[in-house]
């Protein structure tokens, strides 16, 4: 992103160059080489070979700016405030975490005598909704991985735009 800025900016200064070329040189034959000679040696820096080439690239660059503010855009929607794919994935972690460990615990209260039906029900509710979280975050995972490959973006992109303030 940073790249194609500076494309631009040097875009514009190629054609304040240029003018600058054709006011020192003239419009002559010759000056006109020279400044065509002058355009090419700027334009083979960028890798381009030609003026087409180089407004291609910077038009691409539009073209991947718009899709990045469209990624963004998705991406704010389906987090949450304080929610990063970082943070969601750590919340699904402990709350699968948190599930087996309930999940085991009925296991053992199970074969103990000494459970009365209210605590089975609290840990049995428990471990209901630790597995939605869990169910509900996987999701939010999923359609981030999603978005990251149909959107242009890749996941490394969105951990960039994330990190950004």
């Amino acid at each position: 992103m940073v790249l194609a800025a500076l494309q631009v900016r040097e875009k514009q200064n190629l054609r304040r160059q240029l003018e600058d070329a054709r006011a020192r040189y003239g419009k002559g034959v010759e000056g006109l080489n020279i400044v065509k000679n002058h355009r090419e040696k700027l334009l083979r820096g960028y890798g381009c070979d030609s003026w087409g080439v180089f407004e291609e690239s910077i038009e691409r660059f539009h073209k991947l700016q718009i899709d990045l503010e469209m990624a963004e855009t998705t991406l704010a929607a389906l987090l949450d405030k304080d929610d990063t794919p970082s943070t969601l994935l750590e919340r699904r972690k402990r709350a699968s975490r948190g599930r087996r460990d309930l999940q085991e615990q009925l296991d053992e209260f199970a074969h103990t005598p000494e459970l009365s039906p209210i605590e089975f029900q609290k840990l049995v509710s428990a471990i209901e909704r630790l597995g939605n979280e869990s169910k509900g975050c996987q999701e939010q995972i999923l359609k981030l991985e999603a978005l990251s490959e149909t959107g242009g973006a890749t996941l490394e992109d969105l951990h960039c735009l994330e990190e950004q303030p």
